[in-house]
């Protein structure tokens, strides 16, 4: 159990380093796609016409989620960091 812990906080180490050396644009884009995701999972839900919208629903609503959180929580970091005198400068 250690093993694997150990190796899930490494990879979502090398993903926060992965998503904080992309532009700021970008890192937007990835949350509003996260959301689009999820609200796609929450529509083929309630209009879902098949067994397989079932199964698809739950994975494009989580996957949404995710996408969404992690950039959301490198764009959080990125407003903390800057200081006031940083902004005037630019």
């Amino acid at each position: 159990m250690s093993r694997i812990m150990n190796w899930i906080e490494r990879d979502s180490a090398r993903t926060d380093e992965i998503l904080a050396s992309r532009p700021t644009l970008w890192i937007i884009i990835r949350t509003l796609a996260g959301v689009l995701v999820s609200v796609k999972g929450v529509a083929l839900t309630m209009h879902a016409a098949h067994a397989w919208h079932y199964a698809l629903a739950p994975l494009l609503f989580v996957g949404g989620i995710m996408l969404a959180f992690e950039s959301t929580k490198i764009l959080l970091e990125r407003v903390q960091t800057r200081t006031p005198s940083a902004i005037e400068h630019e």
